[in-house]
């Protein structure tokens, strides 16, 4: 008993020892920045200076910067940020620049996490394993290898050392820092940051858990290989295959894709003179299937997750990070894109945000965002001429569901579901990704109406047969 006691206080002390160590850390790196902010901000004052340091002048990329010296953990909680309608826009585009390309640990280390990991000597799993890694960001690095007994190409993803402790020092570090930012300002308590706080401190645990995206890599696999026949054809979509018997919950093992990165993929399909716009339509027609058809959906799609094989079908990496829709909300969201991109119509809209809200329907001020629905859908309203006659068209959508989102939820009191910032996140995502590498403005409408009038009729019929349910049975108890 006694044993037990002395153990917890020495795990107590421990803790404090962390959290106090890693508390200076930052404060050398936030002390750092006050220093170099303040004497940017001096010397952009001065006259003769000014115009050379205009361009240097930008805050938020300064506080982007200390973002990612700051660590993994603010890396990944600047990217949630960065995502959230709250947030105002020029945080959030400078906050989507977040780098993961960090310097890589040590094979000496990596060799010890697998060992451990996996209960046994590298070299009886593998017979070669590259000691220098193929891809390194913020939670974990990729190394090359052959697994010993199946002979196959393997690709094993090793999590960085000690960042479970790191991470959990991190949160408590954050949770004390914004409870008293929000407390000292009403401004800062309005962005809703320890909510977002709470939001991240269950996916960053998930994304550190290896078993689990093994799951997901095998879940979204099954879901594409069994899709509806009916759908839009989208090529062989390449999920890496998992190896469980060499995975754990800080190692993962995959099958090695041999593929393109996504840039250079693009590139190079332009020179042989493939059609890059059709690539793209494919590409955000894979995701929309997966929010739309599965409910479930890889919710990281930079282009540092995007390969394509020399064939030209699509991989998808990484996928720590994904999310779930249900079909109460997918039917909810389909009724919000309906609204923004067939319709037109602020008041369905409204409506539509008013049926995602998932706090007190008291605190929504209906009036004040339907004014602002208003005013942005007159906004992103544009006259075209087609076929000698003026058709009204919605232009900018993704830009347009963005601001209507944020309006609600800064003026409107609107608390919307996470999965539902992630997939209105993806979708805008598509839009500015198609635009960059195929100069063409996107058409949602084109790419999501199929699948948002199939969101629709799945949820009329199963309304259809609740009725029809609900009507047998209280004639079977009269």
């Amino acid at each position: 008993m006694r044993i037990n006691i002395l153990l917890w206080q020495i795990s107590g002390t421990y803790q404090r020892l962390m959290i106090l160590r890693r508390s200076l850390r930052l404060l050398f790196i936030f002390t750092k920045f006050l220093v170099l902010f303040s004497l940017r901000a001096l010397w952009a004052n001065i006259p003769r200076f000014h115009k050379s340091h205009s361009k240097s002048s930008n805050h938020w990329e300064q506080v982007r910067v200390l973002i990612e010296d700051l660590g993994p953990t603010y890396i990944k909680f600047g990217q949630i940020m960065s995502i959230r309608p709250e947030i105002p826009a020029v945080i959030r585009d400078e906050l989507r620049q977040l780098q993961e390309n960090v310097p890589s640990f040590s094979y000496r280390e990596a060799k010890q996490i697998i060992e451990k990991e996996l209960r046994a000597p590298i070299d009886d799993i593998f017979s070669s394993f590259e000691k220098k890694p193929i891809a390194a960001a913020s939670l974990a690095q990729v190394h090359k290898a052959v697994l010993k007994k199946e002979q196959v190409e393997v690709a094993v993803k090793v999590q960085r050392p000690n960042l479970d402790s790191v991470v959990e020092v991190d949160l408590k570090i954050m949770k004390i820092l914004i409870r008293n930012l929000e407390k000292l300002s009403p401004g800062i308590k309005s962005l809703n940051i320890s909510g977002i706080l709470g939001v991240f401190d269950r996916g960053i645990r998930k994304e550190m858990d290896f078993e689990y995206e093994g799951s997901s890599l095998q879940k979204t696999a099954r879901n594409f290989a069994n899709r509806d026949t009916t759908l839009p054809d989208l090529g062989r979509i390449v999920i890496p295959s998992v190896y469980w018997r060499y995975t754990s919950r800080k190692v993962l093992t995959m099958a090695f894709i041999d593929a393109i990165p996504f840039y250079k993929a693009m590139a190079e399909a332009r020179e042989r003179g493939i059609n890059v716009e059709q690539k793209m339509e494919t590409l955000s027609r894979i995701y929309a299937e997966m929010i739309f058809e599965h409910g479930f959906f890889h919710a990281d799609p930079h282009p540092g997750n995007l390969y394509m094989t020399e064939s030209g079908d699509f991989v998808l990496f990484d996928f720590g990070m994904v999310d779930y829709v249900d079909d109460d909300l997918l039917q909810k969201l389909g009724d919000f894109m309906l609204a923004v991109l067939y319709y037109g119509d602020a008041q369905k809209t409204i409506d539509a945000l008013v049926a995602l809200h998932i706090g007190d329907k008291e605190d929504i001020k209906t009036s004040v965002i339907l004014d602002e629905a208003r005013v942005l859908f007159d906004k992103h309203r544009a006259i075209e001429e087609k076929e000698g006659k003026s058709v009204v068209k919605i232009v900018g959508i993704a830009n347009l569901s963005d601001e209507i989102m944020r309006s609600a939820m800064r003026f409107g009191g609107i608390k919307l579901p996470d999965s539902i910032c992630w997939a209105i996140k993806i979708i805008a995502y598509m839009e500015g990704l198609t635009r960059e590498v195929s100069l063409r403005r996107f058409d949602p409408l084109m790419i999501f109406h199929p699948y948002l009038i199939r969101v629709r009729d799945r949820s009329s019929a199963k309304k259809t047969q609740q009725k029809a349910t609900g009507a047998g049975t209280s004639k079977g108890t009269a």
